[in-house]
């Protein structure tokens, strides 16, 4: 998948003129379902209405308009596209370079025999299969049968279009009709928020859920997670720039990051998140002001395969546990602290503690027999001169992310997480169904 294609800052004017918001145009008022679309678009002049202040959102969009706007919005060069292919766009067509620049990158085609109709309107399901392919969801259509449902069913999806006006088009056979300016605009409009509500940026990369996993580099590691995809691991030499990503079935289903470099939707490690924002992928440390300190976003529409009722298998379990290891490094690089190295015996320790208080339904860092931290990691010949512990317990879907988050906002716990004599962690989840909590997890550290 062309990167280029996700990246979707648009800069088009559809009819070339001063740039307008929709509280600018005399037929789109402020209860209008376009009101909102057009605003963002003509705002960030991505379209544009006429001289005499309308925007005509019940008119139509030629084929040759709707290319510009897609290869505007994919960042596509259209002044270095090839040489047409369709006898009816000769080189001098204004629109040649935006036409052949999608056909080129096969976000759009022709009708065959050289015809590519460029002033014919394009149709709902034309531009549908044009936004679609656009933000790379080709495979995903033609997984789902094609043209032109598998499209409609990938923008159902995604929310580009929502089922009661689908249900409309098709219900009055509308699929082949001209698509208004106001519907353009805001299956766009829909389709930027959702390509945005997707994609996280890490220093100089973009990934977005659903995108190929082939487009992903070689991981530092690969671990199973408590749902069916696994954990694919990156940048752990130093923590800078530390990112995660869960793929399944060769596709892109869960995206996380911690402590430096991560951008999702202008938030970044560090920064506020206000109360009254709304995003539910953004992590903060009330312990330090409230500031941003990961992100975790993940496919509403995958089946991650986890319920409480289901066994979580022990290489699941160790998954979690060493994923929680690194958001706890990345966490400490950020605050400028040595990241810690894993122990294999400090695992142990915690695994063995995790699973007693599992196996026997109790929360606490004292043992059953009356072990302590200390004297369990020295049953595990750790010889220690400072040590310290972690414990959490509850159902939580991805384990070893939200125990990391859970202590950093809990002072205690943030406290040993961020303690610089610490050398040495090791983490250890555990799972019984018949007991309180379900899950039981353990942080050791020594050094």
């Amino acid at each position: 998948m062309n990167k280029k294609i996700l990246c979707l800052v648009i800069s088009l004017c559809i009819i070339f003129s001063s740039f307008a918001s929709a509280a600018d145009f005399s037929d789109v008022p402020s209860d209008s379902e376009y009101y909102d679309a057009i605003s963002h678009l003509a705002n960030k002049g991505i379209i544009n209405g006429y001289s005499d202040g309308t925007f005509n959102p019940s008119g139509n969009i030629t084929r040759a308009e709707a290319s510009a706007i897609i290869v505007r919005s994919a960042e596509l060069d259209s002044d270095s596209a090839p040489s047409t292919i369709y006898r009816d766009v000769p080189e001098n067509h204004w629109a040649r370079g935006y036409i052949m620049a999608a056909t080129e990158a096969k976000i759009l085609d022709g009708f065959g025999n050289g015809i590519f109709s460029p002033s014919g309107n394009v149709t709902y399901n034309q531009i549908i299969k044009m936004i679609v392919c656009m933000i790379g969801k080709e495979d995903s259509a033609r997984e789902l049968g094609g043209w032109p449902m598998g499209y409609v069913d990938v923008a159902l999806e995604l929310d580009i279009i929502d089922r009661s006006t689908y249900s409309s088009i098709l219900y009055k056979k509308l699929g082949d009709s001209p698509a208004p300016r106001g519907d353009v605009a805001l299956f766009i409009y829909n389709a930027l928020e959702s390509v945005e509500n997707n994609t996280l940026r890490v220093d100089n990369e973009e990934f977005v859920l659903g995108m190929s996993a082939e487009n992903l580099g070689t991981p530092d590691e690969i671990l199973s997670s408590s749902a069916n995809f696994r954990w694919y691991v990156y940048n752990t030499d130093t923590y800078r720039n530390f990112y995660a990503i869960g793929v399944d079935k060769n596709r892109v289903v869960a995206i996380a990051a911690t402590g430096i470099g991560f951008n999702y939707k202008g938030y970044i490690c560090g920064s506020f998140k206000a109360n009254d924002e709304k995003s539910e992928f953004i992590y903060t440390d009330s312990n330090d002001n409230n500031i941003i300190h990961s992100v975790l976003i993940f496919d509403d529409n995958y089946d991650i395969g986890f319920s409480d009722s289901v066994s979580i298998s022990s290489d699941k379990l160790s998954g979690e546990s060493k994923m929680n290891f690194h958001f706890t490094n990345a966490f400490r690089v950020y605050h400028g602290l040595k990241s810690l190295k894993w122990s294999d015996k400090a695992a142990k320790s915690a695994r063995l503690h995790s699973e007693d208080m599992a196996e026997n339904d109790y929360f606490s860092h004292t043992g059953q027999n009356g072990s302590t931290c200390a004297s369990r990691m020295e049953a595990q010949g750790i010889d220690w001169s400072y040590c310290g512990e972690n414990i959490a317990g509850g159902t939580i879907r991805y384990l070893g992310f939200h125990s990391f988050d859970g202590w950093v906002n809990s002072s205690g716990h943030r406290t040993n997480m961020l303690k610089e004599p610490f050398t040495y962690l090791g983490v250890g989840i555990a799972y019984d169904q018949s007991s309180k909590y379900t899950y039981y997890h353990t942080q050791n550290f020594h050094n």
